[in-house]
């Protein structure tokens, strides 16, 4: 009995920071969305799909980055200037990284657990993104995003990242 109940705690322990990290990701989005003046009744965070994201709203309909047309016309209209779409795309990861950071440094319970899963979160996403990317030539998630506003600042943002979460997981 004693492996199913440590099996049943592990994967409670790993869901709760999977959650836990996507959450705080898409609060990044939200919170640089209001700095840059996107109204909050026009941005929804969406935790309960796949992906999760924050969608914009239309009218009545809230659009996913997945309708990538329609939501980067939409972001268009909130974010004119690459200043504003980078500050947006990259609060996801500033945010994340912040809190991650301050979890292990506070040593949070679980911090081993968060710094770890999110190592292997931002290298699956990044993997996936360029993938993606290279088979439909359109940007699908953050990094590609990021890279096709501004080549120098994607790629220094995705280096940033991952350097900052190697540097967690190593004082951890």
């Amino acid at each position: 009995m004693p492996d199913i109940i440590e099996w049943a705690t592990l994967i409670a322990v790993w869901s709760g920071a999977y959650f836990s990290i996507v959450t705080v990701h898409e609060l990044g989005h939200y919170l640089a969305g209001l700095l840059i003046g996107v109204p909050r009744r026009n941005m929804r965070i969406r935790l309960w799909c796949f992906p999760q994201h924050v969608a914009l709203r239309d009218g009545h309909d809230w659009v996913s980055p997945l309708e990538t047309e329609r939501f980067v016309k939409l972001a268009e209209a909130y974010m004119p200037t690459s200043a504003r779409a980078m500050t947006f795309v990259a609060g996801g990861f500033l945010l994340e990284s912040i809190v991650l950071l301050s979890w292990v440094i506070l040593r949070l319970p679980f911090h081993r657990v968060a710094i770890t899963l999110a190592i292997l979160m931002t290298l699956l996403y990044l993997v996936a993104d360029v993938a993606a990317f290279l088979k439909t030539r359109r940007a699908s998630m953050d990094f590609t995003a990021l890279f096709l506003i501004s080549p120098i600042f994607g790629t220094a943002t995705a280096v940033a990242v991952i350097a900052l979460q190697c540097f967690t997981f190593y004082i951890r």
